[in-house]
C-alpha cells in the first residue's frame, strides 16, 4: 500500500563435486548470481544474505581433517579476489560450506563451517555443524557471550551447547558456565483435554522433556565443570489457532510439570516462542509471533513474562513488547536479537547460595512477597467459600527499607538499593506486610546473614548491625526474624605480618631441630609497626604480639559475639523473635538461634552446630561423625525441642514465618492480629473426648470424619511436635481470636534417646510414656511454651487431663520437679487471660491440679470443667484405699445391708446362744461381707467421686463455672472477648491511676456496668454476669469509658500536683514558673484567665484572686500583665540561688495561695 518493497534476506547453495570442480566453476557460477544480488543488495541497510557451498570429498582428501579443511576453506576464500570483492557487494554477512562424505551420503552426517567475510573469514563456532536455515531459527547469535562447544544429543532436532563466558583470562575460576539446549519443533498440533478442558502441545511437551533428559547426561561429564544458570529455548514453526493465555497456561504446566528435575539441573531459564493466528494487538499480520519467558532463580518462585515481537517501523528492528500493558515484563522493549548476557554479581552470588543449599539472602524478598500473595488468595477464596464477600486485596503487598550503619556516625539509616549492594555479612530489613490480618499494613524486622560473603561469619561489622537492629526493634516492640546461614565467629589471621615474617632458626643448617622466635626486619617492620608488638632488645624485631591491621581477626570477634548474644536474649523477653534456619548455623549462630527460643529448621543442609564433625572427627582421632546433620539436624534438633517446626524448603519455612506472625499481634502490647470468623460462633463442637484414648487434635481442630472441634476451622497450627510427646502445644483461632494452646495427650507414646557414634557403649533407648502424665521433658516443654505465648500476648487455653507428675527415680533424677515448678513461674508472669479447661471425663489430680490453679495469678486464671470432668488430690480408686479402707467398708454394709443387721442382732444374743450356733453366725457375716464386698468398693469409689465432681469444685470457688462441652466454642469466645475488653479498659484504668488495685479496678467497672444497665433499663442481676452484655456495653459506651478515664488521670495529675506542693513548695512553684516560661505567648492570657477563674472558685473571693493572689505571684516572677505576654527581669530556675529574693517570695506568696 505504501509503495515500498519489504526488505528480505537471500541466500544462495552452489554444490561442487570436488575440491577442484569449485576452484573452477565458482566464479563463473557466481557472475549469473552476482546481478540479483547486487539488486537486492540496495535494499539492504545492513548485510544480511549468505552464501552456502556444498563440496563433497573422499576420505583420503584432506577435507576429512578439520583443522586442515578450515584453513583451506579460508586460504581459498581469501586468495579469490572477485569472491572477496562479490561477497562485499552482495552483501554477504555469512559463507557457509557443507562438507560432505562420499562414503556418508546422509545429510546429519555433514560438517558445516560457517565463516564471516567481515571478520578476515573467521569462523563462527556458535554455527559449528549447523545447517544455515536451522541455525536462524535456533537464534544462535545470541550466545555470542560464551565461548561454544557443541554437545552431541542422541535426537537429532535438540542441539545442545555448553558455554562459557569469554574472558580474557581462560583459566578464571568464576567463569560462566552454562549449557544452552535449543530445539526447533516443525510439526505441532493443538489437543484439547475433554476431561481436565486444558489446552496442551503434546509435541513441545515432549521435546521439552528430551532436553531435560540429554542435559542430565551432559552434566554427568566430567569434561563440563559444574554448570549454573541452564537455558532451554523451544520454537515451535507451524501456525497454531491459540489465545494467548492458553499459551501461558501451557507454559506453566508443562515447567511446573518438571519443576523439581528443572530445579536439579540447574535449567532456571526457558523461553518458548509460538506462532499464533490470533491476532493479540492488530498488526496487519497473518500471525503473531510470541514469545514466554519462564524464570525460576531462586527455585520456589515461577515468574512468567509473555511478550509479542513487534517491528518498530522507525528504528527498522524487531522489539519485545509485553503482553500486559499495565506491568511490564524485564525484558520489554529489547530487542529479539540481543545476546544472552553473563552472569551479573548478583547471579553469582545466588549460585553461591543454591551451592550451599541454600537461598540468597535477597532472594527471600521474592519468596515473602510470593507467599503474602498467596496468602491473601487463600483467605479471599476461603470467604468465597464460606459464604462471605471476597475481600479486597491491596495494591501493594509488601514493602521494604533496608537498614544500613553510617560509617560516620555509627547511627541505624534505612534506605532503599539494589540486592547486592552489601559491604558486611549481615543485611537487615523494615518490612511492611499487608496480610489479612493487618491489611493495612504490619512492620517487622528482619535480620539475616548473607552466605556468600566470608561465609557469612560474624565479624565486628556484623555485630555491630545485628545489635542495632535487635535493639530498633525492642524500642519499637516490632516482631523481629532471623534468617540464620552462617559459620560462626570470623577467624582472621594477619595477611600482611604473613607475607614479611622471618624466623629465627635453632640450628640455621638444620631446619628440623626448629625455631627460636619470629621477627621482622627493619624495612618491615617501620612499615609494619602498627600491627604488631616486637621486642627489639637483642637488635632483631622479634615478633611477641600480632595485633593486625584488620579489625575482626579474633577475640573482636567473640567480643562482638557476646554483645549480640546479650541482645538476643533481652529481645526475647521483649517482642516477639523467632529464627528460620535456612542453613548451616555454627558456633555464636547457633546460640542466637537458641537464644531467639522460636525457632523454624529447613529439613536439609541447615544443621544447627557448635562445631563441625570434621573438627570433632580431629579432635576424636577418627572418623565417627559423616556429616554436620548427626549433630544439629531435624532428627536432633526437633525431638529435644530446640526447633519447633520443620519445613522442607525455604519457600515453606517463609509460609511458616508468616503464619506464625499472623497470630501475634502487630507490636507489643498492640492491636491483636484478629480476624473476622468464617466459621460461625454458634455451632456446637461435635467432636466428644471419652474416657478411652484419643487425639487430643481432634478436640481443638475436628477430624477427617466431620466432627468438629473447639477452635475455628482450619486455623489449628501445632509446634514442638516432635519433643516431649505426652504434650500437645500450638496456636489457634476462637472466633478469629489468636489463642495459645496446651494440651494433653491421652495416647501411649514412644520417646527415642540416640546412641552417640563417638561413644560405642551407647545404644538408642526407646521408651513408652503413659498419657496425662506430666514427664520430665513434658513439663519442660508446656513451661516453655507458657512463656513463648505469655510473650506473644496471647490469651492462652489449657485443657487440663493430667493425673498429675511422674514421679519415678529416672524422673525425679532427670528434673521433673524442677520442670514442674517452671509450669508455676510462667504462669505467675502470664500477662494474658489464661482458661483452664477440664474436658469431658477428664481429670485434674494432685500435683498437676496446684501448678495450674486460678490462685496462681487469680487476675489472670480462671478454671472451668465440663459436667463430666473431675479433679481432687486422688483418683477415687486411690483415695478409698487410703480414707475408706476394708473396715470402713465394713461398718457400711452393716450399716446398710438388711441381712447382715439381722445377723448382726442375732450375734448379739449372746445370753442364749451356744457356742456352735456363734460360730455359725461369724461364719455367715463373714460370708456376706466377702459377698458385699466387691459391691461396695464400688459404693465407695462412687462415694469418694463425688467428692471431685465440678459442683463441689464450684461450691469451693475452684472453678468459676460448669461449662457443657459442646456449647463451649460460644461459650469460651464471648468469655474471652468480655476479658480481653476489660482487660484493655483496666490497663488504661492503670494507666491514669497507678494506685489502683485490681479489686478497685473491678469495683469501678461493676460500677460502670451496673450505671449504664439501669439506664437502659435493664436488670444489673442479670446483666453483670453475661459476657455477651458487658462485651457489648463496652463497645457500645466505648467514649464514656474513655472520658471517665481521661477524668480520672485528670484527677490524678491533681493529686499527684497537691501531693508535691504539700512536699516541697519551693519545688512546686519552680517547676510552676517553668511551666508559665515555657507557654507561648497567645496561651499566656488563656491560662492566666483560666488560673484566676479556678482560685476564684475554690475561694470564692473574686477579689483576692484579681488583686492579692494571682497578680502578686504572677507579678513576683516577673509577669507584667495577663495580656502582655513577656517576661522581665527573670531568670531559669538553675541559674537562681537558694537565698535569692524571688525564691523567698513566692514561697511565702505561694503558701498562702495553696492554702486558700
Amino acid at each position: 500500500e505504501t509503495g515500498e518493497r519489504e526488505a528480505y534476506r537471500l541466500g544462495q547453495l552452489f554444490v561442487f563435486d570436488n575440491w577442484s570442480s569449485m576452484e573452477e566453476d565458482l566464479e563463473s557460477v557466481i557472475e549469473d548470481f552476482k546481478e540479483t544480488l547486487a539488486h537486492e543488495r540496495s535494499a539492504q541497510e545492513s548485510d544480511v544474505n549468505v552464501l552456502n557451498i556444498m563440496i563433497s570429498y573422499s576420505d583420503s582428501n584432506d577435507l576429512g581433517s578439520t583443522d586442515r579443511s578450515l584453513d583451506g576453506l579460508r586460504d581459498f576464500c581469501k586468495s579469490k579476489p572477485k569472491l572477496v570483492s562479490w561477497v562485499h557487494e552482495s552483501g554477504i554477512k555469512l559463507v557457509t560450506f557443507i562438507i560432505s562424505s562420499v562414503t556418508h551420503t546422509k545429510y546429519n552426517s555433514c560438517r558445516f563451517y560457517t565463516l564471516r567475510p567481515l571478520n578476515d573469514y573467521k569462523e563462527d563456532l556458535v554455527y559449528r555443524n549447523v545447517d544455515p536455515p536451522m541455525a536462524f531459527q535456533l537464534e544462535l547469535p545470541r550466545l555470542m557471550n560464551f565461548d561454544i562447544t557443541r554437545v552431541d544429543h542422541p535426537d537429532t532436532s535438540i542441539h545442545m551447547f555448553y558455554g562459557v563466558s569469554k574472558s580474557d583470562n581462560k583459566h578464571a575460576k568464576d567463569r560462566d558456565s552454562r549449557f544452552f539446549v535449543r530445539a526447533v519443533i516443525r510439526h505441532a498440533e493443538l489437543f484439547t483435554s475433554q476431561k481436565e478442558m486444558q489446552v496442551t502441545i503434546p509435541q513441545a511437551e515432549d521435546v521439552f522433556a528430551k532436553a531435560l533428559e540429554g542435559l542430565e547426561i551432559a552434566r554427568c561429564d566430567p569434561a563440563h565443570t559444574r554448570t549454573e544458570h541452564n537455558h532451554i529455548f523451544l520454537n515451535v514453526l507451524p501456525l497454531l489457532d491459540i489465545d494467548v493465555e492458553e499459551v501461558e497456561a501451557v507454559c506453566r504446566r508443562m515447567f511446573t510439570r518438571y519443576a523439581s528435575k528443572c530445579w536439579r539441573l540447574r535449567v532456571f531459564n526457558v523461553e518458548i516462542r509460538v506462532l499464533t493466528s490470533r491476532n493479540v494487538k492488530a498488526s496487519g499480520a497473518p500471525f503473531t509471533p510470541l514469545r514466554f519467558y519462564l524464570f525460576n532463580l531462586t527455585g520456589h518462585s515461577l515468574h512468567v513474562e509473555g511478550y509479542i515481537e513487534m517491528n518498530d517501523a522507525v528504528q527498522g528492528v524487531t522489539k519485545l513488547v509485553s503482553i500486559q500493558d499495565k506491568k511490564t515484563g524485564s525484558l520489554h522493549g529489547s530487542l529479539i536479537g540481543e545476546a544472552y548476557p553473563v552472569m551479573d554479581r548478583v547471579h553469582r552470588k545466588r549460585i553461591i547460595a543454591q551451592t550451599l543449599e541454600t537461598t540468597y539472602v535477597y532472594d527471600f524478598d521474592h519468596l515473602f512477597t510470593k507467599e503474602v500473595e498467596d496468602m491473601w488468595k487463600r483467605y479471599s477464596q476461603s470467604r468465597l467459600l464460606g459464604g462471605f464477600k471476597r475481600h479486597k486485596i491491596p495494591m501493594k503487598v509488601v514493602d521494604r527499607l533496608e537498614f544500613v550503619l553510617n560509617e560516620e556516625t555509627n547511627k541505624l539509616e534505612t534506605i532503599s538499593r539494589e540486592p547486592g549492594q552489601n559491604t558486611i555479612g549481615m543485611v537487615a530489613w523494615k518490612y511492611t506486610f499487608c496480610t489479612p490480618e493487618f491489611p493495612k499494613g504490619r512492620k517487622v524486622i528482619i535480620i539475616a546473614n548473607d552466605i556468600t560473603f566470608l561465609s557469612g561469619s560474624f565479624g565486628p561489622k556484623e555485630d555491630e548491625l545485628y545489635a542495632a537492629v535487635s535493639e530498633y526493634s525492642r524500642v519499637h516492640g516490632l516482631p523481629r526474624i532471623y534468617l540464620a546461614a552462617n559459620s560462626g565467629a570470623r577467624i582472621g589471621i594477619a595477611d600482611e605480618i604473613r607475607q614479611t615474617f622471618k624466623v629465627s632458626w635453632v640450628d640455621p643448617n638444620d631446619h628440623s631441630k626448629g625455631i627460636s622466635y619470629l621477627y621482622l626486619s627493619d624495612d618491615d617492620y617501620a612499615t609494619l609497626k602498627d600491627s604488631v608488638i616486637c621486642d627489639s632488645s637483642n637488635g632483631q624485631h622479634r615478633i611477641t604480639d600480632i595485633v593486625g591491621a584488620v579489625n575482626g581477626l579474633g577475640v573482636e570477634n567473640l567480643m562482638g559475639s557476646g554483645k549480640i548474644a546479650g541482645e538476643t536474649s533481652a529481645a526475647y523477653d521483649e517482642v516477639v523473635t523467632l529464627t528460620y534456619v535456612t542453613g548451616r548455623s555454627v558456633g555464636i549462630g547457633a546460640y542466637l538461634v537458641r537464644l531467639g527460643q522460636r525457632v523454624i529448621q529447613k529439613r536439609t543442609s541447615a544443621p544447627i552446630i557448635l562445631t563441625g564433625n570434621a573438627a570433632l572427627n580431629k579432635v576424636l582421632g577418627r572418623d565417627v561423625y559423616v556429616s554436620n546433620e548427626q549433630l544439629g539436624g531435624v532428627k536432633i534438633m526437633h525431638p529435644n525441642g530446640v526447633t519447633h517446626e520443620v519445613v522442607d524448603d525455604d519457600l515453606e519455612g517463609v509460609r511458616a514465618i508468616l503464619t506464625w506472625l499472623s497470630f501475634v499481634p502487630e507490636r507489643k502490647n498492640g492491636p491483636m492480629a484478629i480476624m473476622e470468623p468464617l466459621d460461625p460462633i454458634q455451632r456446637e463442637v461435635t467432636f466428644v473426648p471419652s474416657s478411652a484414648a484419643y487425639d487430643p487434635r481432634h478436640m481443638l481442630a475436628g477430624n477427617a470424619d466431620g466432627l468438629s472441634g473447639l477452635f475455628d476451622k482450619g486455623s489449628w497450627r501445632e509446634s514442638l511436635a516432635g519433643w516431649a510427646k505426652t504434650v500437645v502445644c500450638g496456636r489457634a483461632r476462637l472466633g478469629g481470636i489468636p489463642v495459645g494452646v496446651v494440651s494433653v495427650e491421652t495416647r501411649s507414646v514412644e520417646k527415642f534417646v540416640p546412641a552417640d557414634p563417638a561413644s560405642p557403649e551407647t545404644n538408642e533407648v526407646k521408651s513408652m510414656q503413659a498419657g496425662q502424665v506430666w514427664y520430665p521433658d513434658s513439663a519442660h516443654k508446656t513451661a516453655q511454651t507458657i512463656k513463648d505465648l505469655d510473650r506473644e500476648n496471647l490469651p492462652l487455653f489449657i485443657f487440663a487431663n493430667w493425673r498429675g507428675f511422674s514421679g519415678g527415680m529416672r524422673d525425679m533424677f532427670d528434673e521433673v520437679l524442677k520442670f514442674g515448678s517452671l509450669i508455676v513461674d510462667a504462669l505467675r508472669e502470664y500477662s494474658s487471660p489464661v482458661f483452664v479447661y477440664i474436658p469431658p471425663d477428664g481429670e485434674l489430680r494432685g500435683g498437676a491440679w496446684v501448678v495450674l490453679d486460678t490462685s496462681i495469678n487469680p487476675r489472670f486464671i480462671e478454671m472451668f470443667a465440663d459436667p463430666r470432668a473431675r479433679g481432687g488430690v486422688l483418683e477415687p480408686e486411690g483415695t478409698i484405699e487410703v480414707k475408706y479402707r476394708e473396715r470402713d467398708l465394713l461398718k457400711t454394709m452393716h450399716r446398710l445391708d438388711v441381712h447382715l443387721q439381722k445377723l448382726d442382732e442375732d450375734l448379739k444374743a449372746t445370753n442364749v446362744l451356744t457356742d456352735e450356733r456363734k460360730r455359725v453366725l461369724e461364719t455367715s457375716i463373714r460370708q456376706r461381707e466377702l459377698e458385699l464386698l466387691p459391691t461396695y468398693r464400688d459404693i465407695a469409689t462412687t462415694f469418694a467421686d463425688l467428692h471431685d465432681t465440678p459442683g463441689r469444685m464450684l461450691a469451693k470457688g475452684a472453678i468459676k463455672s460448669v461449662v457443657e462441652w459442646s456449647n463451649s466454642r460460644q461459650f469460651f469466645y464471648w468469655r474471652l472477648k468480655r476479658r480481653l475488653a476489660e482487660l484493655r479498659v483496666s490497663r488504661e484504668l492503670r494507666r491514669a491511676d497507678p494506685q489502683l488495685t485490681d479489686a478497685d479496678i473491678a469495683e469501678v467497672l461493676r460500677k460502670w456496668a451496673r450505671n449504664y444497665s439501669l439506664e437502659e433499663g435493664g436488670s444489673p442481676a442479670d446483666t453483670l454476669d453475661s459476657d455477651q452484655w458487658i462485651v457489648q456495653w463496652l463497645e457500645d459506651d466505648e467514649d464514656t469509658v474513655h472520658k471517665r478515664i481521661e477524668e480520672m488521670n485528670r484527677k490524678r495529675l491533681s493529686r499527684d500536683i497537691l501531693a508535691l506542693g504539700r512536699e516541697d513548695m519551693n519545688a512546686f512553684l519552680d517547676g510552676f514558673e517553668e511551666l508559665i516560661r515555657g507557654l507561648d505567648p497567645s496561651k499566656r492570657a488563656e491560662f492566666n484567665t483560666s488560673l484566676q477563674q479556678r482560685i476564684a472558685r475554690s475561694t470564692q473571693r473574686q477579689s483576692f484572686a484579681q488583686s492579692s493572689g494571682l497578680s502578686g505571684l504572677l507579678s513576683r516572677i516577673g509577669w507584667e500583665s495577663p495580656g502582655s505576654g513577656a517576661l522581665k527581669g527573670t531568670r531559669p530556675v538553675s541559674e537562681r540561688g537558694e537565698g535569692s529574693s524571688s525564691g523567698s517570695g513566692l514561697s511565702r506568696s505561694g503558701s498562702e495561695l495553696y492554702e486558700e
